[in-house]
């Protein structure tokens, strides 16, 4: 099925290329015709990066990390090319290589992932809202894990609040 959607994706891909080539048409008509498949592209493309995503967290749940960081930083990188550069989707990436990352040892890496997923969870979602709290929590086990107490507290802080 992964397959399928990467090469519906493809598809999607070249169709906008072949509207933007098309001289057969009126203006008129490519301009819907290309909105159409722009729309469509931008679905398959949400769609790609959210079973990235959906791999990256059923692998970590099983215990294949590195599969599961491949398929987070595939998702990242998938949705920063192609998608707005706050979407959701690229902040539910972050947060989740940020996690493995930080299981892994590698706390810097972690920290620089969940403190992204953080910003966009904000502007996305605003401060008061619980995956923005999710985010704040991931970051304040880094801190706590990196001896950095005072950040860790100020991050427990406005997580409780």
């Amino acid at each position: 099925a992964f397959e399928a959607l990467k090469e519906l994706l493809v598809l999607d891909e070249l169709e906008v290329v072949g509207i933007t080539k098309d001289q057969t048409i009126s203006k008129e008509e490519k301009d819907v015709a290309l909105s159409n498949a722009e729309l469509t592209l931008t679905k398959a493309r949400t769609s790609y990066t959210a079973v990235l995503c959906k791999f990256g967290k059923l692998e970590y749940l099983a215990g294949d990390f590195e599969s599961s960081q491949l398929h987070f930083e595939q998702a990242a990188a998938f949705a920063d090319q192609h998608l707005n550069p706050t979407h959701p989707l690229i902040a539910e990436a972050l947060l989740g290589l940020g996690d493995l990352l930080f299981q892994r040892g590698r706390y810097e890496d972690a920290e620089r992932a969940t403190r992204r997923s953080m910003s966009i969870r904000q502007i996305n979602l605003g401060g008061g809202h619980p995956l923005f709290a999710e985010s704040i929590d991931s970051l304040a086990k880094i801190m706590e894990a990196t001896g950095r107490k005072f950040e860790f507290e100020q991050l427990t802080t406005r997580s409780a609040k």
